[in-house]
């Protein structure tokens, strides 16, 4: 089964699909970013690229002060080499046959560090730090994270 791993947007959001996958590389998915000051809910999302490409658009709207946000995030998967070797002997009536073999794979993990600027419109900078879940489909697709942006001001980011 061939597997394409994505990372999700709203926030930054990442998952590894399937061919019968919901995910498309691409695609915005939603989610939102909260001050822990005054409760004001920032609607934002998150593009869903494909592993390899490391860096997705994200974006975010502040309805009380009107302000923009524009950005990009970045995540890095951490993969794991197992090297593996098998050995068998078989015996039938015909004779006895031996055989071996090597086997090298790659795992991916399934949750992953991301980290985002967002850059608004009336100058406010926020510095998001994330963890991602990866998934086969939208729904699996999950992140929480914190961020804190050049006023001092502490927000939470969950998608």
């Amino acid at each position: 089964m061939n597997k394409l791993s994505v990372l999700l947007l709203p926030l930054i959001l990442i998952g590894c699909a399937t061919l019968s996958s919901d995910i498309k590389p691409g695609e915005m998915l939603f989610g939102e970013i909260v001050s822990l000051s005054d409760g004001n809910t920032l609607p934002m999302q998150i593009e869903i690229i494909k592993i390899s490409d490391v860096n997705g658009k994200m974006s975010a709207y502040n309805p009380k002060t009107g302000e923009d946000f524009q950005g990009k995030y970045s995540a890095i998967f951490e993969k794991e080499i197992v090297d593996g070797f098998g050995s068998s002997t078989v015996t039938t009536d015909s004779g006895t046959r031996h055989g071996s073999r090597d086997k090298t794979t790659i795992k991916t993990s399934s949750t992953t560090e991301a980290a985002a600027v967002l850059i608004g419109d009336k100058g406010t900078v926020l510095d998001i730090s994330m963890t991602m879940q990866t998934g086969n489909r939208k729904r699996d697709l999950h992140g929480h994270g914190k961020a804190k942006d050049n006023k001092g001001n502490k927000y939470q980011v969950r998608f």
